[in-house]
């Protein structure tokens, strides 16, 4: 039979584990962006659609950013819940 502080702990090591996952996807996925994306661009008028596309990696690399704080900052607060329920599992298990 599982106790609360079981079904506590399984709870917040499977969210973490998710939501970190899900962290490392992003991750990679700005990764893949960051290789499109050019320090300086030296195009004249005929090469415009390429200035839009820079544009267009520029747009989603400030949205993903955003994104990547947000699942940081959730899977810091995860893992310390985590780590707070296992330690108290243990100190009330003497």
């Amino acid at each position: 039979m599982l106790d609360i502080k079981a079904i506590l702990l399984m709870l917040s090591t499977t969210s973490w584990g998710v939501v970190t996952a899900f962290l490392v996807g992003v991750l990679v996925y700005r990764g893949t962006l960051s290789m499109r994306e050019d320090d300086q661009i030296f195009l004249d008028e005929t090469e415009e659609e390429y200035i839009e596309w820079q544009k267009t990696v520029l747009s989603r690399m400030a949205r993903v950013r955003g994104l990547i704080v947000g699942l940081s900052l959730a899977s810091a607060m995860l893992l310390l819940v985590t780590a707070t329920v296992w330690m108290y599992r243990g100190y009330s298990s003497f």
